[in-house]
């Protein structure tokens, strides 16, 4: 089927639908050498107003929403979705022509903010994987680079020195399953096996340790043509991180293989005047590392802190001297201030600017190690309470009827992922 011809299918139900200002699908059954004609097609609705669109749905399609929550109305419809939920509410099982389509409606702002902090850790981890955009109104497609960027951050930090292309991608995908109460019963074993086309026969130990257990189970049912997909969201990022000095890319056997730097230090980094050299350079000659390539500028003008800086625009600097602990400090460091809100507020990353005007976090993390754990844990912790708050939302809004249904096609993939 041709790009465009694929593109309208998809967009079709959108045509029952009220207005939306995003739509994105997802799943398996998007894949090209999916044989499941059954599988449900996902849908991501992003709209500005949600009791005002599902008051309009409920007129058109009340056959999508359970019975009860119909009659309750779309102010009890988005209460659910918002005081229970994480924000979402979903109709699944419904039929568009030959097929069954399940879509999640979701207030604009909650959608952003997520991707942006991962607050919630829901939607954000769903993006982080391949999805087709349909509908785009507000850029969430280029806000959402700065969840994938995160996402590589954090996945490195997870990784040993040394990986393989196919092992960073299933550290992305275990990213937002950790946690998940849906992994731990009723769900296929392979999920994560499935989302990757990792190519290779098995995921090697550096996986297990990370993923672990999600990954150990072996290798089966996995999907061609998503590795693809995958490099296409962040092979820009890895080259950024290689130019930036964070990584060193070597090519084997057709496929890219990986080395993090342990530490990262520019040179001669240069800083606008009028600022003090001294101060700017914190007594340490020219080593100044920056944590990014083009630091953003920030407007110092009421900053009384910068006595001896003029209200100019300043940079972010870091200074190297004396800040870490380890060699791989520096590098460990720049990953964590990639990270998110709701992982550095976790984290107790905060930043301070010193009596020379040299701004630098108050908590640095000592060892690569302590950085690994304390974001898997942050990221389970939030990871687990979304999957819970949802799963009961889902379990209210959709009904026993369908809430059953539901529950039994999760435990057939799952028996089935067990026998195969």
């Amino acid at each position: 089927m041709e790009a465009g011809q694929r593109a309208a299918e998809l967009a079709g139900p959108l045509e029952l639908l009220p207005p939306v200002d995003f739509c994105c699908a997802y799943g398996s059954s998007l894949l090209p050498n999916n044989t499941d004609k059954t599988s449900m097609v996902d849908y991501i609705l992003g709209v500005a107003d949600p009791v005002q669109w599902h008051a309009e749905n409920l007129e058109r399609n009340g056959h999508h929403y359970s019975k009860w929550m119909a009659r309750l109305g779309p102010t009890a419809v988005n209460w659910v979705a918002d005081r229970i939920g994480v924000g979402v509410h979903f109709n699944p099982f419904v039929v568009w022509r030959d097929k069954n389509i399940k879509y999640g409606v979701v207030r604009m702002h909650d959608l952003a903010m997520d991707v942006l902090t991962w607050n919630r850790f829901y939607l954000s981890g769903r993006l982080q994987k391949p999805v087709h955009f349909i509908v785009d109104n507000w850029d969430i497609r280029k806000v959402n680079l700065l969840n994938l960027k995160a996402a590589t951050s954090a996945s490195l930090l997870l990784l040993p020195a040394k990986f393989s292309e196919e092992d960073l991608y299933a550290t992305i995908c275990g990213l937002s399953y950790k946690g998940d109460l849906r992994m731990l019963f009723a769900e296929d074993k392979n999920k994560l096996s499935s989302t990757v086309d990792a190519i290779l026969s098995g995921i090697g130990n550096s996986i297990d340790s990370c993923l672990n257990p999600i990954t150990n189970a072996s290798v089966k049912n996995i999907i061609r043509g998503s590795f693809t997909l995958f490099q296409s969201m962040y092979k820009p990022i890895l080259e950024e991180y290689a130019s930036e000095g964070l990584l060193k890319i070597t090519l084997e056997s057709h496929h890219d293989k990986f080395e993090q730097v342990s530490s990262l230090t520019l040179y001669n980094f240069t800083i606008p005047t009028p600022v003090d050299a001294t101060a700017a350079r914190g007594g340490q000659g020219d080593r100044i590392s920056s944590g990014y390539g083009e630091m953003q500028i920030v407007d110092y003008s009421r900053k009384k802190a910068l006595s001896n800086v003029q209200p100019e625009w300043v940079r972010f600097v870091w200074v190297v001297s004396n800040l870490f602990k380890d060699c791989g400090s520096s590098a460990t460091n720049n990953h964590l201030c990639s990270l998110p809100w709701a992982i550095q507020s976790q984290l107790s990353l905060k930043h301070k600017m010193n009596a020379e005007g040299i701004v630098k976090p108050c908590n640095i993390v000592a060892s690569r190690e302590l950085a690994a754990s304390l974001v898997t844990n942050t990221s389970r912790r939030i990871v687990m309470m979304s999957s819970g708050r949802q799963a009961i939302s889902g379990l209210i809004a959709t009904g026993g009827v369908n809430a059953a249904r539901y529950f039994s096609r999760k435990l057939s993939k799952a028996w089935k992922s067990r026998t195969a």
